[in-house]
């Protein structure tokens, strides 16, 4: 508490909501960019805090139209469980570039998390299936020096760890 009452006597109240504005139009940027990728989906659209939670499928796969099927339709259960599998290898690819130093279009691979589950699917709202889950890759753009540019890096890895775990498996 010490450091965020030291941070708002330094910035001030404009500085610090200049702060938070930008935080936020850059997680605007990042659903943008999402929308324009047929392969990814944003996973918590209507979510106003600062995280953005996004599924990549496989080349091809319409993902606004499977992301919602996986959702309610439970004849889509397992293709949910391979695409929470593709998630996390990905996510696993991401870590793994990222510790290596790995370069994506000549810029280092950015640290990105996901969620193994942060929410249930409509057939499940009881959460008796632990398989019926949702997996999500997570970007928390919470640093001034998160601009566009890195937003757009950040999709380009995804995609590239997406190809090089298809590629493995």
């Amino acid at each position: 508490s010490l450091a965020g009452w030291a941070t708002l006597k330094y910035l001030g109240y404009e500085g610090f909501q200049a702060i938070l504005g930008g935080i936020l139009e850059t997680k605007l940027y990042l659903k943008q960019l999402l929308d324009t990728r047929d392969e990814l989906v944003c996973a918590n659209p209507d979510d106003f805090g600062l995280c953005t939670l996004f599924r990549a499928y496989p080349a091809g796969i319409n993902a606004d139209r499977q992301f919602e099927r996986e959702l309610t339709d439970p004849s889509s259960r397992e293709e949910l469980i391979r695409h929470n599998a593709l998630t996390r290898a990905i996510g696993d690819k991401m870590w793994e570039w990222f510790r290596a130093g790995q370069l994506v279009n000549g810029l280092h691979t950015p640290y990105i998390s996901f969620s193994t589950g942060f929410r249930v699917t409509e057939y499940n709202r009881d959460a008796r299936d632990s398989e019926a889950v949702v997996f999500a890759l997570k970007v928390f753009p919470m640093n001034v020096h998160c601009q566009p540019k890195i937003m757009r890096h950040v999709l380009e890895c995804v995609l590239a760890a997406r190809d090089a775990v298809m590629r493995e498996s």
